[in-house]
């Protein structure tokens, strides 16, 4: 619940059309793909692969494209040798003609949105080297990967309102297990593309987060009780001082948390001959700030989980 700090919303402008054409018009930049490659490619040598990863990567921006981190999209590719030439010069040199085959696509679903192929050339003293150098003379400029990502741009949003009435199913049963974090992760995954989709997840977001602070203050409450009745001495002021000044001041139990800061400040200052006084957290007043406020509970979230995710792209290839 650390991540659980201040209230926020963010806002959808982009009303999904009827026609493919007009979505590929209206949509805006805010789409998240992860570039992302196998454990189970074999003809990319590993040495070579986290290269053809920061190209992807690099593809997406120059596109408009969020690189994202375990995003439900993703990018991925394989290469297939089109031509061989190992030469009999002093070093030897290998000379490949590799088809780069890319394929974007919901990763965990595995539905695919858009294939793009295209060729590249490289040189080096090992296979893995001419490799490496195939996949830094890829250019990130490509008007085939451009018309593929488009592609990709709108069949997401498609999905995103084809899906909404699941993603928020699957929002209210991690809320029910007290898996706030992660149910906000699933929300504000949703990019600000999808008007259709959110004015239903936003409510539940704002719902969620409610409840999210709420449960947050009596636990963190709970806590700094616990702590200041088993030590009533400067120490153990201090430890509860550090735990209520992070709870959010909009949580439903605030005034019982103010009640035991005051309880606590009044006994230090008979003790001490100082003033004591606890700083709590501020409400975040901004608009702008209190959307990015609750889009950072979702990253954090995200960023903290298994880099190694297991995407669904078997029958891709």
């Amino acid at each position: 619940m650390k991540n659980i700090k201040k209230i926020g919303f963010f806002i959808c402008s982009f009303i999904l059309t009827t026609t493919t054409i007009q979505a590929q018009q209206e949509a805006s930049n805010d789409i998240e793909i992860t570039p992302y490659i196998g454990s189970s490619v074999e003809n990319i040598p590993i040495d070579a692969q986290s290269l053809l990863i920061n190209k992807m990567g690099a593809i997406l921006t120059e596109n408009g494209v969020i690189k994202g981190t375990n995003s439900n999209f993703i990018i991925t590719a394989n290469a297939n040798v089109l031509d061989k030439i190992i030469t009999e010069t002093a070093p030897q040199m290998y000379v490949y003609t590799l088809q780069l085959n890319y394929f974007i696509g919901n990763g965990v679903d595995g539905n695919l949105f858009a294939t793009i192929t295209n060729s590249v050339k490289g040189i080096g003293t090992t296979e893995t080297k001419a490799y490496i150098d195939a996949f830094r003379n890829i250019s990130v400029k490509n008007n085939e990967l451009t018309a593929g990502i488009e592609k990709a741009k709108v069949k997401i949003v498609e999905y995103y309102n084809s899906k909404c009435d699941i993603i928020l199913a699957e929002a209210s049963k991690l809320e029910k297990l007290n898996r706030f974090e992660e149910a906000l992760y699933k929300l504000t995954s949703i990019p600000e593309t999808c008007k259709a989709c959110y004015s239903k997840s936003i409510a539940k977001a704002e719902a969620i987060y409610k409840k999210a602070i709420d449960f947050d203050c009596k636990t963190k409450l709970a806590q700094a009780n616990q702590t200041w009745n088993a030590n009533p001495t400067s120490e153990g002021a201090m430890e509860s001082s550090e735990i209520l000044k992070t709870i959010n001041p909009l949580s439903s139990c605030f005034g019982e948390v103010k009640s035991l800061g005051n309880t606590i400040s009044k006994k230090m200052n008979e003790n001490d001959a100082r003033e004591w006084k606890i700083f709590y957290e501020q409400q975040v007043g901004l608009e702008k700030d209190r959307i990015e406020a609750l889009k950072e509970i979702g990253k954090a979230y995200g960023q903290g989980q298994p880099k190694n995710v297991n995407y669904n792209t078997k029958y891709w290839w």
